[in-house]
């Protein structure tokens, strides 16, 4: 994993610039600054380019340095595996078992949230959730009980 310091530099017409360098990316600055010649290099996924002969000054923000700023670089497989991020975007859906007496098709889903009515995926008629009936068990484990059955709705 590359450490990645901020350079803070100003050009001569007085605007200020700031990269992340890695401390090769460092080394081959401050040689194009010394000789004059135009530094480009990578930063991320882009060119970054610099004309030493445009900057008035500039300075590397270190671990000696007051004002500095250290960024470390995380490889998107990283970001893949970790179990907190995964978990913080995950959705939690809840399981319902839909009998539609219409149309008498039967089969148990996921819902995103538990909501007051769906619909029949065969026939798309109103099916009610029986509140009264409380979890039912399913194949896929405890689930909300969703019928048009008029008799059923509380």
């Amino acid at each position: 994993m590359d450490t990645l310091y901020t350079m803070t530099y100003t050009l001569n017409s007085g605007i200020k610039g700031t990269v992340n360098l890695s401390l090769v990316q460092i080394k081959e600055w401050i040689d194009c600054f010394k000789i004059g010649t135009r530094f480009v290099t990578y930063v991320g996924d882009e060119h970054f380019g610099l004309n030493p002969n445009c900057v008035a000054d500039y300075k590397v923000h270190n671990v000696y340095s007051e004002q500095r700023r250290q960024l470390e670089v995380i490889q998107p497989k990283e970001i893949l595996e970790s179990k907190e991020l995964l978990e913080a975007y995950e959705v939690k859906q809840i399981v319902a078992r839909v009998e539609c007496k219409k149309c008498s098709t039967q089969y148990t889903t996921d819902l995103i949230y538990k909501m007051p009515e769906t619909i029949c995926t065969k026939c798309k008629s109103k099916v009610y959730l029986q509140e009264q009936l409380g979890m039912i068990n399913t194949n896929k484990g405890k689930a909300y009980y969703y019928s048009n059955n008029e008799e059923e709705q509380s």
